[in-house]
């Protein structure tokens, strides 16, 4: 009889090690279940297409998590890669070079498909998939429930490090669709065809950096803190799609409307990004900038946190 096992084995060719069971994962919604659900993918999918080779698969775990077990083939990646380190305002979008030299390291062509995933809330799986969308690249996917799920549904894992890939030819290009810089979150105060969202969590509205940052909130503004869109204990997966909808339906965020969401910097933002794309929004907007650098500038307009409105 084939095994998940010994069929995982033949098409990886690397040994195996056993699951860790997560007994607390909750039972998720299936991916059909959203409207833009074509942004997951199941585990079983995911399994079964292991060994082809246009699909790249990304463990955006820490790196002693991905040391003690990731999905057979996965490369590791981090979201500390994806921003500019010699920046004023910390999480930035990497620049030229390093966007293109972070593309070919994980062998990326034009014609390939990734799917990244992590054990753990899925922020920093959530950024790689907003970084890939920025520099151009669509056909990504998030493993559904991350490698909780993927454990859970009987699937192994690997010690064992993949070969290294081939340099990819993906050449990247900004996409402004997803993208929002500070004049554009300027241009959106006061646009009612416009919806500016602020997802941090109550002690993240309370970190100042040491001081650098203000306390606060950009003007008008609505509250959906990214730990509110997952489920689980700990969070590790996005919540029904119902459960989403009504979230922001009753911030007041509308699919008709321009959304740019923002963070404590912007790797935390692409949570919210991918839970709004998973609803159907077709319009949103990752602001590169976020609170690290709003709430840095005496210039730009904060609104009090007791003032503020959902």
């Amino acid at each position: 009889m084939l095994t998940r096992r010994s069929f995982l084995a033949g098409v990886t060719g690397i040994v195996l090690v056993g699951c860790r069971r997560l007994a607390s994962l909750p039972v998720l919604a299936p991916a059909t279940s959203y409207p833009g659900g074509q942004l997951l993918i199941e585990p079983r999918e995911l399994a079964e297409r292991l060994g082809d080779p246009h699909l790249i698969v990304l463990d955006a775990s820490p790196l002693h998590t991905y040391n003690a077990g990731h999905v057979p083939g996965a490369l590791h990646v981090w979201w500390q890669d994806t921003i500019e380190l010699h920046n004023d305002v910390y999480g930035m979008l990497v620049g030229e070079p390093r966007r293109g030299t972070l593309l070919r390291d994980i062998g990326l062509d034009p014609d390939d498909e990734v799917v990244v995933y992590e054990r753990g809330d899925g922020r920093g799986a959530c950024r790689w998939l907003w970084f890939l969308h920025a520099v151009g690249f669509e056909r990504v996917r998030l493993l559904h429930g991350g490698l909780f799920a993927w454990e859970a549904a009987g699937y192994p894992t690997t010690r064992l490090l993949p070969r290294r890939p081939s340099p990819g030819t993906f050449r990247p290009s900004l996409r402004y669709e997803v993208l929002a810089e500070l004049p554009d979150v300027l241009a959106a105060l006061g646009d009612p065809s416009a919806r500016v969202v602020d997802n941090r969590t109550t002690k993240e509205l309370a970190e100042t950096w040491q001081g650098r940052l203000r306390r606060g909130r950009i003007p008008g503004a609505a509250s959906v803190p990214w730990s509110s869109l997952l489920v689980g204990e700990p969070p590790l997966a996005f919540r029904p799609p119902e459960d989403l909808a009504t979230l922001y339906r009753s911030a007041r965020i509308l699919p008709e409307q321009r959304i740019l969401v923002y963070g404590l910097h912007s790797p935390s933002a692409a949570i919210s990004y991918v839970s709004l794309r998973l609803l159907g929004y077709p319009d949103v907007r990752v602001y590169d900038g976020s609170w690290a650098q709003w709430g840095a500038s005496d210039e730009l307009p904060i609104e009090t946190l007791a003032a503020s409105k959902p």
